[in-house]
């Protein structure tokens, strides 16, 4: 693991602990503090550097996710799960919309499944209108949406369902946020009116286009590591605060061998061969060639 990079997100994570107030007085993430994560890097952290991102693997990245939650949980929830996202985006899009969304260094996407939209096709793309709560993130981001039915044809039993993103301008986000626990996720509703989208703004996660993603999708290797995430940031980070007081430390080491046994079941095997996003063959000129995939096998079952 590259230490440099693990620990400024440890280090922010800290900074986020340190004005744990202000993330619950506002129910999100604070302004400064989430572009300078951006400016980190911290969201592009499982695109290959040949891409312009940190080139992490997916247990350094969940590694680093269970650190920061340690400081604090909500900061880590929105930087962790915001880079899952933005890999598993990346990943299905299609060249018109991943060009466009790498070139912006600021590119964040706070999307969900809990709620309803549907598609409708239009010209040349389809007609949106839905609305989504559990958008973590979502003040910070510059792309937002959800799971949006598409109008089922004739020869289909059950309709298809695609993610769809529009920019932050072309939606409304309702603050409805208001819980016990993770607040300063700002995890707000988000309420798209019906408009036109272009084709390339709707997303089939089980379908990586034309291009050949290895043995191991991103989209599955993502989704085993975003399991055991949400209980390692959520269940070991709250509950080692509860019971050793907000500003105690003690027991890191304990702490870090549990987290560590909960990584080991959580990676693919050989995850650390590289990121999840990006090979050598894909430059950032040539965002029609292969992309290599997580090179591993599904875990085991435990």
């Amino acid at each position: 693991m590259d230490d440099n990079v693990h620990m400024t997100g440890v280090m922010l994570a800290k900074e986020a602990d340190a004005r744990r107030g202000e993330l619950q007085r506002e129910r999100q993430v604070p302004g400064d503090l989430f572009q300078r994560a951006k400016n980190a890097g911290r969201i592009q952290q499982l695109i290959c550097k040949e891409l312009g991102g940190l080139g992490m693997s997916a247990v350094e990245w969940f590694r680093t996710g269970v650190e920061m939650a340690r400081w604090e949980p909500s900061f880590a929830w929105v930087i962790t799960q915001g880079a899952a996202d933005h890999a598993v985006y990346v990943a299905a899009g299609d060249q018109a919309f991943v060009s466009f969304f790498l070139a912006d260094a600021n590119a964040y996407s706070s999307s969900s499944v809990n709620g309803a939209g549907t598609l409708l096709p239009e010209g040349d793309g389809y007609r949106l209108d839905g609305r989504w709560g559990f958008c973590s993130g979502c003040q910070g981001a510059t792309w937002v949406g959800g799971e949006a039915v598409l109008a089922r044809t004739e020869d289909q039993e059950v309709p298809e369902k695609l993610m769809a993103l529009i920019p932050i301008e072309r939606a409304r986000i309702e603050e409805t946020w208001d819980v016990m626990g993770m607040i300063g996720t700002g995890s707000h509703t988000v309420v798209v009116e019906a408009q036109h989208i272009p084709a390339a703004w709707a997303f089939r996660l089980s379908q990586f286009g034309p291009r050949d993603y290895g043995p191991m999708s991103v989209a599955a290797g993502l989704a085993d590591c975003d399991i055991y995430s949400r209980s390692a940031t959520r269940n070991i980070a709250e509950g080692t605060r509860r019971r050793c007081g907000s500003g105690a430390r003690q027991g890191r080491k304990g702490r870090q061998r549990a987290a560590d046994r909960q990584c080991a079941c959580a990676a693919p095997a050989d995850a650390n061969r590289g990121c999840l996003v990006g090979g050598e063959r894909w430059g950032r000129t040539g965002l029609d060639q292969d992309v290599a995939g997580c090179r591993a096998e599904p875990p085991a079952a435990h």
